[in-house]
């Protein structure tokens, strides 16, 4: 999945960068199942005199969960960085997947970037002001930044909602019909699907043998 995404057209660069993220709770995690997880002991480490026994049961176990999860994360990044959002929605609707959930995703969607950009001018706001020059000044700042995210957030969505009432909205979003302005199939998908079978087959192969 990683490698259709890249072919897709998205920068090496960009794909590992928003994989990182994952890992900042996944590691952690793993971590602790490598020292409570089995009998074998790999090697001991000493932390501030306490002595914490590194398991092999538990860095086998820790590997596997990183690599699913990892997998299925690929898989998640593969439809979010490929697919458009007008295309999900064309999905939903085919398998008839109720409209109120369809709306609040789309809402949800749209409103993520509108959260994202008014945590960036509140955080340089702060920044500013020599929010974060201290450990008491940050836990305040922190405190100040949340609840005035929140504020902004419910005033946000009270104005969407004034807005769509005022356009005599019926509670189902107008949105183009993609999936049926395109004819035939895309040649560089049915490929892409294709190598994955394949490389599907060769891994279960190798697992019978």
């Amino acid at each position: 999945m990683t490698s259709l995404t890249i072919w897709s057209g998205i920068r090496i660069k960009n794909y590992f960068k928003v994989m990182l993220v994952p890992l900042f709770f996944l590691i952690p995690s793993i971590a602790i199942i490598m020292f409570i997880r089995g009998t074998n002991i790999v090697f001991t480490i000493n932390l501030l005199g306490i002595q914490l026994h590194v398991m092999r049961e538990g860095i086998n176990l820790g590997l596997i969960l990183l690599l699913r999860a990892l997998a299925g994360v690929s898989c998640l990044y593969f439809l979010i960085l490929t697919t458009p959002i007008e295309e999900m929605i064309q999905s939903f609707r085919k398998i008839k997947l109720p409209n109120v959930v369809i709306e609040i995703l789309f809402l949800s969607y749209k409103l993520i970037f509108d959260l994202a950009d008014r945590a960036e001018i509140l955080k340089r706001s702060l920044n500013s002001k020599l929010g974060f020059n201290s450990i008491k000044n940050s836990f305040k700042s922190i405190s100040l930044f949340t609840s005035s995210l929140f504020v902004n957030s419910i005033d946000r969505s009270i104005k969407i909602n004034k807005a769509l009432d005022a356009r005599c909205c019926n509670g189902k979003m107008p949105s183009p019909n993609i999936l049926e302005e395109k004819k035939g199939i895309n040649k560089k998908i049915s490929i892409s699907f294709l190598v994955l079978i394949t490389f599907d087959l060769i891994l279960i192969a190798l697992k019978i043998i």
